[in-house]
């Protein structure tokens, strides 16, 4: 039989005739089967035809409550030849302007979502509907997805279907999943890590069950209790919940959980070996990567727990090198700016030749904003990034450093750290200390300067450490480091 291209979309044909039977992505107490989940995408596809989409045209989807209604919107936006656009649903205004940005010709909301699975799609058996149709090859351009503006303007990064299956491809192969997997997703299907997740199990034919988020650790800790479950999808932060709201039901949940994936965020080297000691037989796998280029280096807490200060090692296909800010290759060991070549790359941002061209070097390796190092075994160390670092007095500060070193404390839940401009005018910049704390641990900022003296470097100290309710994240776990700034000025104007 002829699989078609090599694409995900292709594998999900291949699935529901193969497999047709077996579940893919749970409703609630129902399965939406393989063969169930391509019958809804073709149909999805069929009316989008119907309302004149053309090849290339976008098409904003939203998440939705009903996950199978969010995943078979998106393979049948890709059916039709159209550019999947997902975005989160509870953000109603910014979800408009990415559809204007991108001039949608639809724009599936949540309400758009719900109508379209209640009665206006056709019937499964409609004789009009195509259930055998033509395939999107590797080059066109399968997704557009707008990074989370954390430290600026929002870009729409262009994903081709080929870039797409390298990404899940390169992952399925690390973790090594197969069709037997059953997997708790606990990040946002419409970001990178949550459709990276789609794809995986498309991929490897096995199965999801979305939860959503981890607001709510009791539903994560009720989907973990399934017997049948073998691994789960997470942000650092997440997994940090789960052991204080579900310690006891994750540590039986261990004893069947096969893997978990760890992603979108960094996480300290004393989490990683705390999290490897509490579970030993667990497959621990924690992704580097960008929207731009996902999962380009592979981490196992268990397999290279000499090397857990790093993020891992380049997956099968990436290269990385380490350069100056004038592009120049520096040695093993030196720090500098991260450049990547992955078949998972970006095509460039939506309608932005310019900021895409400075992405990219003369001799074609993509530019991140991201500084690291790698070591003699190919180990890739993440020092900081280009725009995050706080300059005092010339020396250079990581704020990750910082928030790590915090984040060591007992009784310190979240730690997040800025640079400012110093009030007395000596050295420029000084870092500021945002913590999130345990209630009953009598947080006292002296004592927490005082621990913090014996781990950071005299320019590394915080010149100031402010205690929070929350630290303010993205759906993905990212720091939004401009909202501290913003909530700094706010107090120190009031």
């Amino acid at each position: 039989m002829n699989d078609g291209p090599t694409t995900v979309v292709a594998a999900l044909r291949r699935n529901a005739r193969l497999r047709g039977a077996a579940p893919f992505i749970a409703d609630g107490d129902r399965w939406i089967t393989f063969a169930e989940m391509w019958s809804l995408a073709c149909r999805v596809r069929h009316w989008l035809l119907r309302r004149q989409i053309v090849p290339g045209a976008r098409v904003v989807i939203e998440a939705s409550a009903e996950p199978f209604h969010f995943v078979a919107a998106y393979f049948g936006t890709h059916l039709a030849g159209a550019i999947a656009v997902p975005v989160t649903a509870s953000r109603g205004e910014a979800a408009a302007r990415v559809a204007a940005r991108t001039e949608a010709a639809v724009h599936l909301d949540s309400a758009a979502l719900d109508a379209l699975f209640a009665g206006d799609l056709p019937p499964r058996d409609a004789p009009e509907i195509d259930l055998d149709p033509a395939l999107p090859q590797p080059a066109p351009i399968a997704d557009i997805l707008f990074t989370s503006g954390s430290t600026g303007t929002p870009k729409g990064v262009m994903l081709s279907h080929g870039a797409i299956h390298a990404a899940a491809l390169a992952t399925n192969g690390f973790i090594g999943n197969g069709p037997e997997d059953r997997e708790v997703v606990t990040v946002p299907l419409s970001h990178s890590f949550g459709l990276g997740r789609i794809r995986c199990a498309v991929l490897a034919g096995g199965s999801l069950v979305v939860v959503p988020g981890l607001s709510f650790p009791a539903l994560v800790v009720d989907a973990l209790a399934d017997t049948r479950v073998t691994g789960l999808s997470c942000v650092p932060m997440g997994i940090a919940m789960l052991e204080r709201f579900g310690r006891d039901e994750l540590a039986g949940a261990a004893r069947r959980l096969r893997y978990v994936e760890l992603g979108s965020a960094p996480m300290a080297e004393e989490r990683k070996r705390s999290l490897a000691r509490f579970l030993p037989l667990t497959r621990l796998c924690m992704h580097y990567g960008l929207t731009e280029a996902s999962r380009s280096c592979f981490l196992d807490f268990h397999g290279d727990d000499a090397r857990l200060a790093s993020v891992g090692r380049p997956a099968p296909g990436v290269a990385l090198r380490i350069t100056d800010q004038e592009d120049r290759p520096l040695a093993c060991g030196q720090e500098g700016v991260i450049q990547i070549r992955s078949p998972a790359e970006m095509s460039g941002y939506w309608q932005d030749p310019q900021t895409t061209s400075c992405t990219r070097t003369a001799d074609g390796w993509l530019r991140t904003s991201d500084l690291g190092r790698l070591d003699d075994g190919g180990y890739l160390t993440l020092v900081g990034r280009v725009d995050d670092q706080i300059n005092v007095g010339g020396k250079k500060v990581d704020p990750v450093v910082v928030e790590q070193a915090a984040l060591a404390i007992d009784g310190i839940l979240d730690a997040g750290c800025v640079g400012v401009a110093d009030a007395q005018g000596l050295t420029g910049q000084v870092p500021v200390l945002f913590v999130a704390t345990r209630a009953d641990s009598g947080f006292e900022a002296r004592a927490c300067l005082r621990q913090l003296a014996a781990r950071l470097e005299a320019h590394e100290r915080p010149a100031r450490i402010i205690a929070i309710a929350d630290m303010p994240r993205t759906e993905n776990g990212k720091l939004k480091r401009s909202e501290l700034r913003q909530r700094l000025a706010l107090a120190d104007r009031a």
